[in-house]
């Protein structure tokens, strides 16, 4: 018996980054971040073995409106930055990209997502326990733009 034709579901989109995504990521990286990492630092994500780089479209046919991009290294990834465009907040983006990750993680059989958050991020952080983060330490003045805190979050896989 034939399988039924393939549908496309309405809804966000993450992808794996292409070269031509990296503008947008870099231009939201710009927009919520105090220190952004460089065009070019983001580009290498695409070519080094551990990384990964994901967008978010709202759909196929829209603009990348958010990216997380983690390494994984062992059995652990470590997510560098989350982040949605700043008009584009509230609408379960973050949501979907975190959800992405970890099922990336599970079909990698890593062990465990890790990550820092301003201590002062509350959004973040909210977002994070929601999907089941911990906090499991602190790194003391650890952001040197003015030398806040951050949190460390562990989620089991």
């Amino acid at each position: 018996m034939p399988e039924p034709p393939q549908v496309e579901s309405p809804g966000p989109r993450v992808l794996p980054a292409r070269e031509g995504d990296l503008r947008a990521v870099y231009d939201i990286a710009q927009a919520c971040f105090p220190i952004p990492w460089p065009l070019e630092e983001l580009g290498k994500e695409l070519t080094r073995p551990y990384s990964g780089l994901r967008v978010l479209r709202p759909t196929l046919d829209l603009p990348v409106i958010g990216f997380l991009n983690y390494w994984h290294i062992h059995e652990e990834i470590q997510i560098m930055n989350v982040a949605v465009a700043p008009e584009q907040r509230r609408r379960g983006y973050g949501a979907a990209l975190l959800a992405d990750l970890c099922r990336y993680g599970r079909t990698a059989k890593a062990f465990a997502v890790v990550l820092e958050v301003r201590r002062s991020n509350r959004d973040a952080i909210a977002l994070y326990e929601r999907h089941g983060f911990e906090r499991i330490g602190i790194r003391p003045r650890y952001y040197s733009d003015n030398a806040e805190d951050a949190l460390v979050m562990r989620l089991g896989l």
